[in-house]
């Protein structure tokens, strides 16, 4: 009678196991990375006779979806307001971009400017970088310019996903 009664039980347990059907399925998605970045003005003027001191600004906004963030690039073409007589002389100043609690400083080289110099800061990945910030761009002469003619540099932002 015991070896019946576990017979039967054993019996009972496969043939619940046996009715059970599972199925899955994977339900997924793919959200495109975005970094932009868009300057307000694209040209700025130290006007006429400008002096050390002297400063011009412009707004720009930047969005970047990457969880780890952002970094941030300011570069200069020429390495400093480059005179349109004397291609090698060129007036230092200092290009300021800040966003947020971030700020990337780039002061150039005095006399003869060393081309692309640039400076970068990582912005950390956030929901408010994701909808987009705002920042400023401020150039500062360092320098006053005492020769005639034209001066003139190209300063590039740069925003690439870490």
């Amino acid at each position: 009678m015991k070896n019946l009664i576990k017979l039967t039980l054993v019996s009972a347990s496969l043939a619940v196991a046996g009715i059970a059907n599972a199925a899955e399925t994977v339900v997924g998605g793919q959200v495109d990375e975005v970094c932009d970045l868009d300057v307000g003005s694209t040209s700025l003027d130290f006007g006429v006779n400008p002096q050390a001191g002297d400063s011009v600004n412009t707004n720009f906004s930047l969005t970047c979806n990457d969880g780890d963030g952002a970094t941030l690039r300011v570069q200069s073409s020429e390495g400093g307001l480059e005179s349109d007589d004397n291609e090698d002389l060129s007036i230092e100043y200092t290009a300021d971009a800040v966003v947020g609690a971030t700020t990337v400083s780039l002061t150039t080289t005095p006399g003869v400017g060393l081309n692309d110099e640039f400076e970068e800061e990582s912005i950390p990945g956030s929901l408010a970088l994701a909808a987009g910030l705002g920042g400023t761009l401020t150039v500062t002469l360092n320098d006053t310019p005492l020769f005639a003619g034209g001066y003139q540099d190209t300063i590039s932002l740069n925003l690439t996903a870490n």
